[in-house]
């Protein structure tokens, strides 16, 4: 009996003081901070203690030197980085981003990878300026290589009141129509597209359909722009819902095509192959490879993780009797800012 009234109460108190910490918490999150280490504090306090991850965080000074000492961050904190990374395996989750203080506006947002124990930029990153009259409201944007080394001519930067532009599509390559002889006729039963990209395209949707030359050629619908309508859910988000809004104007084809085809960045290899019946390219050496199925029409998004101005789409014919039609188009998605 004693020891039962001994777990009730001992129970109560663990609630009550449960209940103490949310409330801490919650208080502690509804204040102002006046200090970057209470605003550290503040952002902890978001996690609850079985989460897998914890935060990182690490103050800067205006000359953008790292500031070690604690008392010193309460008196030349310019710039706060945080990024959340694994418990265990020590990898960076989602983006990595650093504010300004006192403002708490954004400085920059981008992805990190743990490369020999440090955390090194990789791909495209955004970058705001307000700490000068001249920089002030400005946005740019950064490529960053797989050593975490800015890629030259890659920095753009516009004139913004407010971060955050609409993702939209542009055409890459209208719909191209190649006529693939079978196997075993005269003419080739290859064709190499190449494809040019702006500059500051971030991913595209790369659309395909191969039908036996019989059933005719078709025609892909428009989607120039449409992206803007899934600009909210970010990139990832807009390719995909182009890819699978994207379809034909025609009906799909009635008999299932044997074909071959792949995209890659590599001219040579694409040559190569065009001119020899039997050369492969290594699926491992390719942005895309037709899946297996051999599937005769498809529209697959795909994002950039470096920038691309250039990439070749490569199609063959596998039928020994019959020949195919092809038609391939790519939309590009870019972030202007104006």
């Amino acid at each position: 009996m004693h020891r039962n009234l001994y777990l009730k109460i001992s129970l109560c108190f663990l609630v009550l003081n449960l209940l103490g910490q949310v409330a801490n918490a919650q208080e502690t999150s509804s204040r102002k901070a006046t200090t970057p280490l209470d605003w550290m504090r503040q952002v902890r306090s978001t996690l609850p203690p079985t989460a897998s991850f914890k935060y990182l965080f690490a103050f800067y000074d205006d000359t953008n030197a790292l500031i070690k000492d604690s008392l010193i961050v309460l008196t030349d904190t310019r710039r706060i980085r945080y990024i959340r990374i694994d418990k265990i395996t020590k990898a960076a989750i989602g983006m990595t981003k650093t504010v300004y203080w006192p403002s708490l506006n954004d400085a920059d947002e981008g992805k990190e990878l743990l490369v020999n124990g440090k955390y090194i930029p990789v791909g495209f990153w955004t970058l705001w300026y307000d700490r000068t009259p001249r920089d002030e409201n400005k946005k740019k944007i950064v490529a960053y290589d797989a050593q975490g080394q800015p890629i030259p001519g890659s920095l753009k930067q516009w004139k913004e009141n407010k971060p955050g532009c609409d993702y939209v599509l542009d055409t890459a390559l209208p719909s191209v129509t190649d006529k693939l002889t079978c196997q075993f006729c005269t003419g080739s039963s290859r064709a190499v597209v190449p494809v040019d990209l702006p500059e500051d395209a971030l991913g595209i949707v790369f659309k395909i359909d191969i039908r036996d030359e019989s059933q005719g050629s078709v025609t892909f619908k428009s989607v120039a722009g449409m992206a803007l309508a899934f600009s909210g859910g970010g990139p990832i988000a807009a390719l995909t819902s182009a890819a699978s809004s994207w379809g034909n104007a025609n009906s799909p084809p009635t008999s299932s095509t044997k074909c071959v085809y792949f995209l890659t960045t590599d001219e040579a290899a694409a040559q190569r192959w065009f001119q020899s019946k039997g050369l492969a390219v290594p699926a491992s050496q390719t942005m895309l490879h037709a899946p297996l199925g051999n599937p005769t029409s498809e529209s697959r998004p795909i994002m950039l993780t470096v920038p691309l101005r250039r990439f070749y789409v490569c199609v063959q014919n596998n039928n020994n009797q019959a020949a195919a039609t092809s038609t391939v188009s790519v939309m590009a998605m870019r972030q202007p800012c104006q």
